[in-house]
């Protein structure tokens, strides 16, 4: 189907008062098309699903992340909307719905009637707003590592550390900034060259230590980045000789088994900052098996 071209005769200007430039629109009568601000109750949320465009799934994470906004009170009208062909058939929106029918908590949103169903598959071509977006409209430097960092804060602080698409929004964790301000400190530690880690959990990980001994973060993570002046059996060499050869083999390992190899190590040098690894099972004290029943290990 071809995109519509309105003619001259089919469209009006605008006052420029309002973009301050002439604007050509046309009147959404005449494309069959019309706009509402609904009340998404249960009942309808229920009724629009089951006459939903039936060639989608639910996303589990997305869907989530709204039961979230709702059940927390941050839903917001932002101008998305819920998208309906013109019989009146579900064909953006479900999980929107599907997050009311699930809470049983109403919400407001824009909606489209009237969209053919043959546009469905140019929907979604925008890219989402995220969490790192946001910082950097609010001024934020290093925005993307910014909020990579605070992901891995929060995850840590909600026993996540394993999950990794936690189910906390883009808004929501951009506005975790104001609860860790000082994070933004841990920025240049973050990212040293010679990190075998993430550059964001390097700067989570150098901010979570921080809180507990400044002067050992600060020192930890200058020798884990450099690794000099580290003798034999040192735990933060050690860490770095297991990731070294594990990336030199090609062997991947996730990010969420780095993150408890360095808090474990971490945690060796807090308990005694002499402490030396030998013997050939000595890796396997900086190792987090995860297996049943096992705690994630905690900050010390």
């Amino acid at each position: 189907m071809s995109m519509f071209i309105p003619q001259d005769e089919t469209t009006i200007t605008l006052s420029p008062d309002l973009f301050e430039l002439p604007v050509r629109c046309v009147a959404l009568d005449d494309l069959g098309i019309d706009v509402y601000l609904l009340e998404v109750t249960p009942k309808l949320a229920e009724k629009w699903l089951h006459n939903k465009n039936r060639n989608r799934s639910i996303h589990l994470s997305q869907l989530n992340r709204i039961k979230r906004s709702l059940v927390q009170g941050r839903w917001e009208i932002n101008g998305e909307t819920i998208i309906f062909d013109a019989d009146g058939r579900l064909i953006e929106g479900q999980h929107r719905c599907q997050a009311v029918l699930d809470t049983g908590i109403t919400l407001w949103s824009l909606a489209v009637r009237g969209i053919d169903q043959e546009r469905f598959k140019t929907m979604g071509q925008g890219s989402k707003r995220s969490a790192g977006d946001i910082l950097g409209i609010r001024g934020e430097r290093n925005a993307r590592h910014l909020a990579a960092a605070l992901r891995w804060v929060w995850r840590y602080e909600n026993d996540m550390m394993m999950n990794p698409h936690p189910p906390i929004t883009d808004d929501e964790l951009a506005d975790t900034i104001f609860d860790h301000a000082e994070i933004v400190n841990s920025i240049p530690y973050g990212t040293k060259k010679g990190i075998f880690i993430a550059p964001g959990m390097a700067t989570a990980l150098h901010y979570l230590f921080h809180q507990k001994n400044a002067a050992m973060a600060n020192d930890f993570f200058e020798s884990f980045a450099e690794g000099t002046n580290l003798s034999g059996g040192n735990p933060i060499l050690v860490l770095r000789e297991t990731l070294f050869k594990r990336a030199k083999r090609r062997q991947i390992t996730r990010d969420e088994r780095k993150a408890p190899m360095v808090i474990l190590t971490w945690n060796l040098l807090r308990k005694d900052p002499n402490v030396l690894l030998t013997g050939r099972s000595s890796v396997n004290r900086i190792l987090w098996q995860g297996r049943m029943g096992q705690k994630y290990p905690a900050i010390l």
